[in-house]
């Protein structure tokens, strides 16, 4: 007999220590012209920074731009780290955007992520008394353990092509280190999502 309309069939299997529903199949069958559910159409790329260096309260006119760690760190003066993406060949909007981090050192609190509005720092001549002031914070990425990849969301900051500029902020008094972009596979890494539904 023909199917007049979608319809679905589920197998119930008996297990051996009671009634277990197991869903094997579920099957629609839609007539001719009805509407198909739209797939999501999606790219995923990967940027590394194209520039980043730490700063130091306590060394307020000196440049770490070649360093190979980035820093960050509350005493005895503030230490944080700034990174610059630049964003190119998205195939559609920003669906997400995740910051990947490989710390060196641990701490209990973590390491907040805030925006830089300002993009046009050199990370050659970046110094504390000249760095470009922060926005607020946007995402923090919690405990941190030694010699491990940590994330954050920062997709709130990643508004499509272009450059995107951030810093790292330490949450406590713990001093705690970062692969810099000079590490080469342990280089700091965006991620985007992007794209729309079709």
């Amino acid at each position: 007999m023909p199917l007049t309309g979608p319809k679905r069939r589920t197998v119930v299997a008996m297990a051996a220590a009671g009634l277990v529903v197991v869903p094997i199949v579920a099957l629609t069958v839609a007539r001719a012209g009805t509407t198909r559910a739209r797939r999501p159409s999606a790219t995923v790329e990967t940027f590394a920074p194209v520039a980043d260096a730490y700063v130091s309260a306590e060394h307020a006119s000196r440049s770490y731009g070649g360093a190979k760690v980035l820093r960050t760190d509350a005493q005895p003066g503030a230490v944080r780290s700034y990174l610059r993406f630049r964003v190119a060949g998205l195939a559609g909007p920003v669906r997400s955007a995740t910051l990947h981090l490989f710390a060196e050192s641990g701490s209990r609190n973590g390491v907040e992520v805030r925006g830089v509005a300002d993009t046009g720092w050199d990370e050659r001549t970046l110094h504390y008394a000249s760095a470009p002031p922060l926005q607020a914070a946007l995402a923090s990425t919690g405990p941190i353990r030694a010699r491990s990849w940590v994330t954050a969301d920062v997709t709130a900051l990643v508004k499509g092509n272009g450059d995107v500029g951030m810093a790292l902020v330490g949450l406590g008094v713990t001093a705690v280190r970062y692969s810099s972009r000079e590490a080469g596979s342990l280089a700091p890494q965006l991620v985007v999502q992007s794209g729309s539904e079709r």
